[in-house]
């Protein structure tokens, strides 16, 4: 349900954005989300617990999509990679695993 509410909340920030990162999108006693769209309409939701996401700074969290983003366009740009498929890369992986021990 969390997740819903936070695609709700993006779908909603996304016709008046004027920047891809959206901000917190939603909190409740346990999770908080935050949103990015990319140029393309793409949506990212980034779910942290409250403790992880209240130790993180505004602009911290914008560097984790920044280069989550860079990570995304590089792997659906192999010309091996068929859209609409599962993302299935050994560096997307090592990328996401990166960005993951930085919130940490």
């Amino acid at each position: 349900m969390f997740t819903f509410c936070s695609l709700d909340i993006v779908d909603e920030k996304a016709s008046k954005a004027t920047e891809m990162y959206l901000g917190q999108l939603y909190n409740d006693q346990k999770w908080r989300s935050f949103g990015f769209i990319t140029n393309t309409g793409v949506r990212m939701i980034l779910v942290l617990d409250s403790t992880s996401a209240a130790s993180l700074k505004d602009q911290e969290i914008r560097l984790i999509f920044k280069r989550f983003h860079g990570h995304y366009c590089n792997t659906i740009s192999n010309p091996f990679y068929e859209i609409g498929t599962p993302m299935q890369s050994k560096w997307f992986d090592d990328g996401i695993k990166e960005l993951y021990s930085i919130n940490e």
